[in-house]
């Protein structure tokens, strides 16, 4: 039960980091703005399985813990730079996909089904060595005719690969789209 206070307290105090990174293009490959599309970024999760000691298995963790996109339109695409690190002595590998919220930001509608096929990951299962921190891109790419709420949001999961213990821990990063008007 120690751990699982620490891990929320680590949380807590986590969330005040913040990052951002985008690129934004047309279907054609064109770097193009009519109105500039913005990213925020902020928070990071740390994970420390309850089942584990952190002397023999350590953390692992993600930052950002959520972005906001702002002024998306159809054709465009938007890269959200997501960081993965390890405090681990050992090699980990992680999962990495979209997710359906369990719920959502109030004033946010939940992203159709359709955008599982929009979001692809420049390395959906990466293996991180010991004490290694790697970037894993995930791009958005909305497609050039599609009706979407003006507000959205959709998850991205990650998650270790191989879990052994009865406790599966997944992480989420929340992504607040606002799309252009």
């Amino acid at each position: 039960m120690k751990y699982v206070l620490i891990t929320l307290m680590l949380l807590l105090a986590l969330a005040s980091l913040s990052c951002s990174s985008v690129r934004v293009s047309s279907e054609e490959g064109k770097d193009e703005a009519l109105m500039p599309v913005t990213i925020e970024a902020s928070g990071a999760i740390s994970a420390i399985p309850a089942t584990y000691s952190l002397s023999d298995r350590g953390a692992v963790g993600f930052e950002p813990g959520k972005y906001t996109i702002e002024n998306l339109s159809e054709g465009k695409e938007a890269d959200l730079p997501i960081i993965l690190h390890s405090n681990r002595d050992a090699p980990i590998t992680f999962h990495i996909s979209y997710r359906k919220p369990s719920y959502t930001k109030e004033g946010y509608a939940f992203a159709p089904d359709e955008v599982s096929d929009w979001l692809s990951f420049s390395n959906p299962t990466p293996i991180l060595q010991a004490q290694e921190k790697m970037e894993v891109v995930a791009t958005i790419r909305l497609p050039n005719k599609v009706t979407l709420p003006e507000k959205w949001e959709f998850w991205i999961a990650i998650k270790e690969s191989g879990q052994i213990s009865q406790v599966q821990i997944e992480g989420c990063l929340r992504v607040f789209v606002n799309m252009y008007k």
